[in-house]
């Protein structure tokens, strides 16, 4: 017991005696894992801009400006880190949700993509990007909210209206895939000249103690396999489903231990009945055998009201309460195809274990997909890829 008390009063005259405390990095433990951060993306503004392409920020600016690409050099990280892509968003004028993603391209596939964009003559093959974060923008976040008329439609519940948005998707997975250098893009289906301004970071978790052995971090493939979101000028957004599946081939190398199915969906437009705003079975199929019959849904949209200011709101009659009694709704909470306004739209993860070498086929059909009309333009954005060890 004594010497308990005398350890502690050594850290008392040790404290007192002037000596400062360490201030620790955010997102630290002493003692335990400690978190990088490298800001890779300061505050960009994205907009429509119809002029033509531009450099402008370090940032190629594409179709119109929606789309913007850059050569990157990743973040070194520690082996068996683990590591997180942030965005943040804020409204710079724009009142509407719209569809966006975050992607990237390995080095080598950079410049033909680029050519792709360009619309150059000659660009060839164009290669797959890989989705690291798809998101959706709210109506207005940031930009609206001293608004009057905002500020009268703002629900008891929301004590205050946000100033951005943030997501963070992990992609610990994609790490080896990314390389030390690559390329990077974003794309957001905007018709708004205001746009939007979003900043990201990397964020990389090093272990609580180095490896012993950092050979010990298993080998991790990666391939590509379809992103339907119209990212490039002259291309269509996917609207073939009430017609045929999306199908892709892809080869399986010997030695694959385990693997899975990354798949990124949301369905867009058709307006109020279409398939937007209407459930829709999807069923996915590999070498002619079922994998899953999945319904991609998302009804908790509500809870994402703080960060839509500029959102549409209308009273319905309340269900359970004496007649008359009605109730205000946004357009923000209602029910979408796996995205509500402002939200980040996280990968479904199919398990697909040892694959046997060799060729094999995946399709992926939505049965009862509505078509699309000039009153109801249903499209569906799906990115897919394969990851193996």
């Amino acid at each position: 017991m004594m010497r308990i008390r005398l350890i502690l009063t050594g850290c008392v005259i040790g404290w007192s005696a002037g000596l400062k405390a360490q201030v620790l990095p955010s997102a630290t433990t002493w003692g335990g894992p400690r978190t990088y951060t490298t800001e890779i993306a300061p505050p960009t503004h994205i907009r429509f801009a119809p002029d033509g392409p531009s450099e402008e920020g370090g940032w190629l600016r594409l179709d119109g400006g929606r789309l913007l690409l850059r050569p990157i050099d990743w973040p070194e990280t520690d082996p068996g880190s683990t590591c997180a892509l942030r965005l943040q968003l804020q409204s710079a004028g724009d009142p509407w949700d719209k569809s966006g993603t975050v992607f990237a391209l390995r080095a080598e596939d950079g410049p033909a993509f680029l050519a792709a964009a360009r619309e150059e003559p000659e660009a060839g093959p164009v290669p797959i990007p890989i989705e690291l974060l798809r998101f959706i923008t709210p109506f207005g976040v940031g930009h609206f909210n001293d608004r009057p008329k905002v500020d009268s439609i703002r629900p008891v519940y929301v004590p205050q209206w946000a100033e951005e948005v943030v997501w963070q998707a992990d992609i610990t997975h994609l790490q080896q895939w990314l390389g030390s250098s690559g390329w990077l893009g974003v794309y957001l289906d905007t018709w708004s000249a205001a746009g939007q301004t979003f900043q990201l970071t990397h964020h990389a978790t090093a272990p609580a103690y180095p490896l012993s052995d950092p050979n010990t971090v298993p080998a991790i493939g990666v391939l590509p396999l379809a992103l339907t979101t119209k990212l490039l000028p002259g291309t269509s957004d996917a609207t073939f489903f009430p017609d045929r599946p999306l199908e892709v081939s892809f080869d399986v190398p010997e030695g694959v231990a385990e693997s899975a199915l990354f798949a990124t969906v949301t369905g867009h437009g058709g307006h109020a009945g279409g398939d937007e705003f209407s459930p829709q079975e999807h069923v996915v199929n590999l070498d002619g055998v079922i994998l899953e019959r999945w319904t991609p849904w998302r009804d908790d949209c509500a809870g994402f009201r703080r960060f839509n200011p500029a959102s549409g709101v209308w009273s319905v009659p309340y269900p359970s309460n004496p007649p008359g009694a009605e109730e205000r709704i946004a357009s923000s909470d209602l029910s979408r195809s796996n995205w509500c306004p402002g939200s980040h739209v996280a990968p479904r993860i199919l398990e697909l274990g040892a694959l046997t070498p060799g060729r094999h086929t995946l399709t992926w059909a939505i049965p009862t997909a509505q078509r699309a009309t000039e009153d109801a333009f249903n499209f569906w954005n799906i990115g897919l890829y394969w990851v193996y060890r």
